[in-house]
C-alpha cells in the first residue's frame, strides 16, 4: 500500500486536462494521508514503549485511543488507496 504504481507517460500524455487534474489531485491527496498514517503509527508505538512495563488505567485508555487513531488512518490510506487503484485502472482502458 506503501508504493503508488504510477500511470506510463505514454499513457499520461494521452489524457485530457480533467483527467490530469483529477491524477495529480488522487497523488497528494495520497502523500497527505501517508504522512498522517506514519505519524499515527509512530505516535502510538512510541507511547507503548514508553509506558509498556508499569501502566495504569489512564495510560491503557491513551494507548487504546492512539491505537484507535492509527486504525482509522490506516483505514482512510486503504480507501484511498483503492481509489487511485480504480481510477489508474479506468485511465489504463480509457488511453490504451
Amino acid at each position: 500500500m506503501a508504493n503508488l504504481k504510477l500511470l506510463p507517460k505514454s499513457i499520461e500524455s494521452k489524457m485530457n486536462a480533467r483527467d490530469l487534474k483529477k491524477y495529480t489531485k488522487l497523488q497528494k491527496e495520497w502523500k497527505s494521508v501517508l504522512k498522517v498514517m506514519i505519524k499515527a503509527e509512530q505516535k502510538s508505538g512510541e507511547y507503548f514503549r514508553k509506558t509498556r512495563k508499569n501502566t495504569t488505567g489512564a495510560q491503557m485508555k491513551k494507548q487504546a485511543s492512539l491505537d484507535n487513531a492509527t486504525l482509522k488512518a490506516f483505514y482512510f490510506a486503504d480507501k484511498k488507496n483503492d481509489e487511485w487503484t480504480t481510477f489508474t485502472d479506468q485511465m489504463r482502458k480509457k488511453y490504451k
